[in-house]
């Protein structure tokens, strides 16, 4: 009894072992996504695009392509005949009519792919052949657009002012943090299969600029910024400021997305009052 034990338990971990190292060979999109290479999933065009060097990713500001498929038969070299080109319908695994796009014998012409995954599918035709067409596929993907917003931590003016000889407040109560948030503007583009990417796959990049109204200086480098204004002795007129969050893909450049930041709990403009340390009063004798 013991001995079969033995033998099932050591069966049992060899199998857990053969588990654990099929999962860790699994195969999936690299994250945070940031070289196109990221999206490629050994050529597998249900797990993600279907070349590793930038070709089939696109920005959702233009996303206008070219598909071309192969003008004789791999095989027998004989020239293809004819040409069939559809499109995996949004949600399903059923191919059919291409959106935005016309095919001309081996052309597919995109003119404008929307935000997300698009597979494509080319059928072949060979005149004079008994066997059925081996069909062939294309995944490509569009970056959406980025929506971005801030907020503050605090939610009216009165808490945004500070003295220029003081500097920012620096005990965490009365600190101002801006909070970034970066959504996708819009619902990308969805197959069965393909992972639904979310910002937070991504790798970005963040830049935080206050602005006078006249002059912007870049002020952070991360999705939250916290005020640090160092002190400034000698101030003389009380300066007011605006913030702004951009983001940006670092896989592939694209467009530069931005949020004005915001009080808390409301869309009214955040701004930061830096004031000058008043002067003593005069003192005259009669």
């Amino acid at each position: 009894m013991k001995a079969f034990v033995h033998t099932l338990m050591k069966r049992t971990t060899a199998a857990l072992l053969v588990l654990g190292a099929l999962q860790a060979n699994a195969q999936t999109i690299n994250k945070p996504v940031k070289l196109p290479a990221d999206l490629y999933v050994g050529g597998d065009y249900t797990k993600g695009t279907s070349t590793s060097t930038g070709s089939t990713l696109f920005c959702a500001e233009n996303t206008g392509f070219t598909l071309t498929a192969g003008l004789n038969d791999p095989v027998t070299n004989a020239p293809f005949t004819g040409y069939t080109w559809e499109e995996q319908q949004t949600g399903t695994n059923t191919f059919g009519t291409v959106a935005n796009g016309t095919a001309t014998n081996e052309k597919l012409v995109i003119s404008s792919a929307t935000p997300g995954w698009h597979t494509y599918k080319v059928t072949a035709a060979l005149s004079g052949n008994a066997c059925p067409p081996e069909p062939n596929y294309f995944t490509v993907y569009v970056l959406p657009k980025l929506k971005v917003t801030a907020e503050s931590n605090k939610p009216d003016a009165p808490s945004h002012t500070f003295c220029a000889d003081n500097g920012a407040p620096a005990t965490p109560a009365a600190q101002i943090k801006f909070t970034g948030t970066v959504v996708f503007d819009g619902t990308p583009n969805s197959l069965p299969g393909l992972e639904n990417l979310t910002p937070a796959d991504f790798e970005l990049t963040y830049s935080w600029t206050k602005t006078d109204g006249v002059t912007p200086t870049v002020v952070g480098s991360t999705k939250d910024y916290t005020v640090n204004d160092a002190a400034t002795t000698g101030a003389t007129t009380t300066v007011n400021y605006t913030y702004e969050l951009t983001a940006a893909y670092a896989v592939k450049s694209c467009g530069v997305y931005k949020g004005i930041a915001t009080l808390n709990g409301s869309t009214t403009t955040a701004t930061v009052t830096v004031t000058p340390k008043p002067g003593k009063p005069a003192i005259t004798i009669q």
